[in-house]
Formats: structure tokens, sequence, C-alpha cells
């Protein structure tokens, strides 16, 4: 795109900027001084440290951006080994749960056969009357 010239100034009496022309004030490359020229005091002189703090700079920037898909990457794939952990802990709840009630079923079974068959229950496998599921 090319750089926008000033517009020429309006004659007296004439309205403001219109809509044709939005920024009248925006300066052109010619108006913005070479940044190595001594004639804008503003600027620092090039030196050799001047251009090895902006290549340091540079180079820090780069390095940045330059790590930003392996960072993206190693957090993703943190989070992914962190879910599967958590994953498989709840696996491992499921089966001792099904496990329990797997024995629960296997020992109410095994009363209602005894039951079933006229016999008693072993005493371990029955509560006795008048106690509770704790023994007591």
């Amino acid at each position: 795109m090319p750089p926008r010239r000033r517009a020429a100034p309006a004659p007296a009496g004439a309205p403001g900027p219109t809509d044709a022309d939005p920024l009248p004030d925006t300066p052109d490359a010619s108006d913005i001084p070479d940044a190595l020229s001594s004639e804008d005091p503003t600027m620092a002189y090039p030196t050799s440290v001047n251009s090895q703090i902006t290549d340091a700079v540079t180079q820090a920037n780069v390095k940045v951006v330059g790590e930003a898909p392996a960072m993206a990457l190693g957090s993703l794939y943190q989070s992914a080994a962190h879910s599967l952990g958590i994953m498989f802990e709840n696996a491992v709840t499921a089966q001792q749960n099904q496990n329990i009630m797997a024995q629960a079923a296997t020992t109410q079974g095994v009363i209602a056969l005894y039951r079933s068959s006229g016999l008693t229950p072993p005493p371990s496998a029955a509560p006795r009357s008048g106690e509770g599921a704790d023994g007591a």
C-alpha cells in the first residue's frame, strides 16, 4: 500500500477535511527522519552496544516465538496424561466396587441356597438374631 500524503492546505473559508480524505495529517515516508542520520537528536547513535542489545532482544523474542508450539504441545500432553491417570484411577475404583458387589451377591446366593434346602447357614455367613451387621 503506498504511503498516504498530506492533503493540500484548504483555501481560506473552506470546510475542514472531507470523507474522501479522513486522515489529512498522516505523514508520508519523506516526513520521517532517517533513524541513522545525525539530524534527529532523539534517536540513539549507532554504536556496537546498541546493535548488540537489539540483536539480543530480537533473539530472545525469536526464541520465545519458536518455543511456543513445543510449549503448547507439552501442555497438551501433560493434560492428556493427567486425564489418562484419572481414568485409570476411576477404572480401579469401579473394579473394586464390582468385586465387593460380586462377593456380596455370592454370599446372599449361598444364604438363599441354605435356606431353600432347609439347612441353616453357617454362623459366619449369617448374623445371629438380635445382632447388627457389625456383629455387636
